[in-house]
């Protein structure tokens, strides 16, 4: 039995975490650190920085085989505020028509 070596293009191509952009709600904040990858000052900047990483890396990507990603993270956590809701999921922290938008294509 041999098993044919496989390339990437053989298989599904996922990027398994990207993004982490940082959006601090103080109301909304219920940890001890402040984590997250680069600073928004606000809902566009988060947006607008998210929708730049899509255009520029992900959507590209698919002609070398991806075919999946998933942002870190949905929410916020206790010490990690890169989510795209707040840790107690009240505030959407992104434009969601704009973010629907980009995931579409």
């Amino acid at each position: 039995f041999k098993t044919k070596e496989l390339k990437v293009k053989d298989r599904p191509l996922f990027v398994t975490e990207c993004g982490g952009y940082q959006l601090f709600d103080e109301a909304h904040f219920y940890g001890r650190k402040k984590y997250g990858y680069g600073t928004c000052k606000d809902k566009g900047e988060l947006t607008e920085r998210i929708v730049n990483m899509y255009e520029k890396m992900i959507l590209p990507g698919i002609r070398e085989g991806v075919c999946g990603c998933i942002y870190t993270q949905l929410s916020d956590v206790e010490d990690e505020i890169n989510g795209l809701y707040t840790y107690d999921r009240v505030v959407c922290k992104v434009d969601g028509d704009k973010i629907f938008e980009i995931n579409k294509k």
